[in-house]
């Protein structure tokens, strides 16, 4: 299989620093919704109040993939105070997101920037971001991989998922029979099943908006 490329992720420290840096509301609506729920960057450029369950609290996605072609995939994706503080506003007065995809990934790089960050920052970095943070958290994988809606249909994302994992370069000395071979089958979870489990943490005080980011609770 052709090794594919993957960003790294930034660290909470690092996501806090990019949040902090923007200056004015639009710059805000980008980067905090990238990282607080993990769309790609033409989901988010396809916002509009449709997408919004003020009640759940929760994004409605049309995603890619699907039996039916293109953007057929729906899943539910929670929404952050601070994204919702933002979103409730602009969608009151707007009816469709303000800016194309060029353009926010042109405004990502000029944060990262301005934040000092070193790595490499994309829309889609923050999408690792988000999955990253969510899972030291405390959220389960299964409910990660439901938001984000990975599709295990594709041929090369099933081989990757059951291709042996290597044990990670600090710890070359892990006996044989303590390494994984292949990945884990993780049960389907239902959209419903998602927000529930999302709506027990934050009654926990234990969602991905809190500690991490200062501005977001």
């Amino acid at each position: 299989m052709p090794y594919q490329y993957v960003r790294e992720p930034l660290k909470a420290e690092e996501a806090d620093r990019l949040a902090n840096a923007c200056q004015g509301t639009k710059e805000k609506l980008i980067v905090w919704t990238l990282i607080d729920t993990g769309l790609r960057v033409s989901e988010l450029c396809s916002l509009s109040p449709d997408n919004i369950l003020w009640q759940q609290r929760s994004l409605r996605i049309n995603g890619k993939g699907g039996p039916y072609g293109k953007k057929s995939k729906k899943r539910i994706v929670p929404m952050s105070k601070r994204v919702q503080a933002l979103l409730e506003p602009y969608f009151t007065l707007q009816d469709k997101w303000f800016s194309g995809e060029r353009q926010v990934q042109k405004t990502v790089k000029k944060i990262a920037n301005r934040a000092q960050i070193t790595k490499t920052v994309t829309p889609h970095v923050l999408r690792h971001t988000f999955a990253t943070l969510a899972l030291q958290k405390g959220i389960s994988l299964a409910a990660v991989q439901k938001m984000l809606i990975h599709d295990q249909s594709r041929p090369g994302r099933r081989a990757a998922a059951q291709a042996p994992l290597e044990p990670p370069a600090a710890a070359p000395d892990l006996p044989e029979y303590l390494r994984r071979k292949r990945r884990p089958d993780l049960p389907e979870l239902s959209e419903l099943q998602t927000v529930r489990h999302y709506t027990r943490l934050s009654q926990r005080n234990f969602s991905i908006d809190t500690h991490f980011y200062p501005l977001g609770s």
